[in-house]
């Protein structure tokens, strides 16, 4: 079974598939099973996640921005040894269709220029000057659209280089700057959630210290472990995710802590909030199914989970 999609521009910057509702069915005959698999794109291979039918999305990775939007994508299984493998690939036009608009126009214009001088008339010969003249204004518009496209591509490329410049860093001067910005502007990443604590302190196994940057509430009630870090490296994301791990295996004792035994927790997640975003943290959070949001500058920001 082979499934075909056009990638869109938000399906690019999350890094996930997503089909619509008329498309369940066949999403749920691409994934009758639910044992472990992995993804290959362009030869690399990254682990697989299960799908969510209820959001209707397949999270992918950094590996999805191989393609570019408006790819047309083949998703397909195949089996090697004991791997079950989701291949997606970039749909490849056959050469035979890929051949240009001209190329009907000049076999008929070779055909012609086949037969003997003898038998053309005056009403061929005019027929053959304008096909030849159509043939050299099409193709002037082709090279001339080709050298306008790589024109714009290279503008866009600066404008995005100076846009990158100009944000980086831009609001804030420091973590602390950071952190007090996303601390005033919690709805921003997420509606309804609500802040609790700043700087909670915990103490984790062994005895040793840890402290939440903020801990909020959302809409439903589930505690958020909100981790605000600034010029992200993979070793503050690994304290992070220790931390959370720790927090999920011990929310009992840790809602009574938190309401001097009023009321219980039964569930708590994450959060991280950053200034920059780099691959291998999409990546770890989307392994790990952390809410990653990305403040490029004061009124831009990614939400990826």
């Amino acid at each position: 079974m082979v499934v075909r999609k056009r990638l869109s521009m938000n399906e690019h910057k999350h890094r996930y598939l997503k089909w619509y509702a008329r498309e369940d069915e066949l999403y749920r005959r691409l994934f009758p099973e639910t044992e472990p698999f992995v993804i290959e794109i362009g030869g690399r291979r990254v682990p697989g996640h299960a799908p969510d039918f209820e959001k209707r999305q397949l999270i992918i990775g950094e590996a999805l921005r191989l393609f570019q939007p408006g790819d047309n994508l083949l998703v397909r299984w195949s089996r090697e040894d004991d791997d079950r493998v989701l291949s997606i690939s970039r749909e490849e036009i056959p050469s035979s269709f890929a051949r240009d608009a001209m190329m009907s126009l000049r076999l008929m214009v070779t055909r012609l220029i086949a037969r003997p001088l003898s038998e053309f008339n005056e009403g061929d010969v005019k027929g053959l000057i304008l096909l030849l003249d159509e043939n050299k204004n099409l193709w002037e518009r082709y090279s001339q659209v080709k050298e306008e496209n790589e024109k714009l591509k290279e503008q866009i490329s600066t404008i995005e280089s100076v846009f990158e410049q100009f944000t980086r860093n831009t609001f804030f001067g420091c973590k602390r700057d950071f952190e007090e910005w996303v601390a005033g502007h919690m709805g921003l990443f997420e509606k309804g959630i609500r802040l609790i604590h700043r700087d909670y302190v915990v103490i984790v196994k062994d005895g040793k210290k840890r402290r939440i940057d903020l801990l909020c509430q959302d809409r439903k009630g589930v505690l958020v472990a909100v981790e605000v870090v600034f010029n992200p490296s993979v070793e503050d994301l690994d304290e992070t995710l220790r931390l959370l791990e720790w927090l999920k295996g011990n929310i009992e004792s840790f809602g009574n802590e938190l309401t001097g035994g009023k009321m219980k927790a039964t569930s708590i997640r994450g959060m991280v909030v950053t200034n920059r975003e780099k691959p291998e943290l999409v990546e770890r959070c989307l392994q790990n199914g952390m809410k990653l949001c990305v403040v490029t500058s004061g009124c831009v920001i990614d939400v990826i989970e």
